[in-house]
């Protein structure tokens, strides 16, 4: 019972720093994976070996591709770094999905429990913060000085914190939307609260909306009304919409480099109608699909986007049309198109492939389940074609998290939640 009690707050602690301190993703993303671990030690004499799914090959195989080609990166050395951590990610992400079978059901039932409770109060200081121009992190800032980090995003007068700009919180914003829907399939298997289990889902849809369309993030808007399509869609008319949702990731990941120099072509970046960091992206997506081409094959290495751009921003001209230099940026801000230029064609096929695979092990699940689960699968598939860096160690860590919760949320339902069959 102890056991249980420790889970419950280790879950809500690793929640609320999540959403609040989402730079220490990496810190989270430990904790989740030791107490599903825990589970494969204890039960570790009724484990037996499983043949590798198509996923966990294609994963693989990414792995050993991204070993090979940050040898000819501009720096190894850090490449090495962040290819390590991949590993690191995949091996703990695969043998705690694996432990979640053998994990018994009130240590399964604590654990989701404290994991809500997190993301309710999490969510609940997040809406705070969002909604009243931050006042918890102005009154921290206020009182221990030390705490504020660079200054550049903050109103000071008379040594006093007034404003933080609403960008500080865009990663707290993109990880409530990579824990939305399995929270909400979560939500959905406790049957106790009977008749009140619909009116709590939407309460935690429309109260995270609230949020996200308030901040200044516009990933999580696209995110988020992605998603809601296609949980939509996946109830309405399930084939149709799993066939839109696997073309869009063939689209993505096979053909973001013409699609990019299209839109640059067409004029977009000029558009009034599109937000200026819209604006920022489809110049530097099309900056980024040109020098694809002088290594189409490999690519230039994994991490290199920094590297090179550094190199080349003394040199980067700004058109009087263009709302960003012509630059291909620190990081993509799309890991589709990244994959092409850091990889290669060769990238870019495996990833192809991670997707293409995932789309099946989805597509698998009972009916019920689908919704949720393509829904969040949307969702995490928007926000790393239009936000961040690829190798940001955060970011991956954010997608292990993500993964780890969704299978959480699957294998909590399938056993009938609260009332386990």
């Amino acid at each position: 019972m102890a056991g249980e009690r420790s889970l419950v707050v280790i879950a809500v602690v690793a929640c609320v720093l999540l959403l609040m301190a989402p730079r220490a993703t990496h810190a989270i993303h430990l904790l989740f994976s030791a107490a599903l671990l825990l589970s494969v030690w204890t039960a570790r004499d009724e484990l037996s070996p499983r043949p590798l799914s198509a996923l966990a090959i294609a994963l693989l195989s990414f792995g050993f591709y991204i070993s090979l080609n940050a040898a000819w990166s501009v720096d190894p050395l850090e490449a090495y770094v962040k290819v390590g951590y991949y590993w690191f990610l995949s091996i703990t992400v695969y043998l705690s999905v694996l432990g979640l079978a053998s994990l018994e059901h009130p240590f399964l039932r604590r654990l989701v429990e404290g994991l809500l409770a997190g993301l309710l109060l999490a969510g609940l200081i997040l809406s705070v913060e969002v909604l009243f121009d931050q006042p918890l992190r102005r009154g921290l800032y206020n009182a221990v000085p030390a705490l504020r980090g660079p200054v550049k995003n903050l109103e000071i007068m008379q040594g006093q914190v007034q404003a933080i700009g609403l960008q500080t919180l865009n990663r707290s914003v993109a990880i409530l939307c990579f824990l939305l829907w399995p929270a909400i399939l979560m939500l959905s298997g406790f049957s106790r609260l009977g008749r009140y289990r619909l009116p709590a889902a939407l309460a935690v849809l429309v109260v995270s909306a609230l949020v996200v369309f308030s901040s200044e993030h516009e990933t999580s808007m696209l995110a988020l009304v992605a998603s809601i399509v296609a949980f939509a869609g996946l109830m309405l008319a399930p084939s149709l919409m799993r066939a839109l949702i696997l073309a869009g990731w063939l689209v993505a990941s096979l053909l973001i480099v013409p699609i990019a120099a299209t839109a640059y072509g067409a004029g977009l970046f000029k558009a009034g109608w599109i937000p200026e960091t819209g604006r920022n992206r489809i110049i530097l997506w099309a900056v980024t699909a040109n020098e694809v081409r002088k290594a189409p094959y490999l690519g230039v290495g994994v991490g290199s986007t920094k590297e090179l751009d550094e190199q080349a921003a003394p040199k980067a001209q700004k058109p009087a049309d263009h709302t960003y230099p012509l630059r291909t940026g620190r990081h993509a801000h799309n890991v589709f198109m990244q994959t092409w230029y850091e990889l290669g064609a060769a990238g870019a096929l495996i990833l192809s492939a991670i997707g293409v695979c995932a789309w099946l092990v989805l597509g698998r699940l009972e009916p019920s389940l689908q919704p949720y689960a393509f829904a969040s699968f949307v969702c995490a598939a928007v926000i790393g074609a239009f936000s961040w860096g690829m190798w940001q160690t955060w970011f991956m860590a954010a997608y292990a998290i993500w993964a780890l919760a969704l299978a959480l949320a699957i294998e909590w339902a399938r056993r009938g939640g609260d009332e386990p069959a």
